[in-house]
């Protein structure tokens, strides 16, 4: 493994926003999340195939 398949293989530590949303590839899926006040992380009722290029459906997405 050369020196930059390392660096992109570290996961880097990011900051937890509130209200920020999180992907989550589980199995062959997709799933969405919130960053809650209490940083957690509340699930959407959601799951795809494909990720997604705008997060406008979660918005009427109702939370599990």
């Amino acid at each position: 493994m050369n020196e930059q398949e390392k660096k992109s293989s570290v996961i880097k530590r990011q900051r937890w926003t509130i209200g920020s949303i999180v992907e989550v590839k589980v199995e062959d899926y997709y799933v969405y999340a919130q960053i809650t006040e209490k940083k957690n992380l509340a699930f959407f009722d959601y799951q795809a195939t494909e990720p997604l290029t705008s997060f406008e459906i979660l918005e009427s997405t109702p939370i599990l």
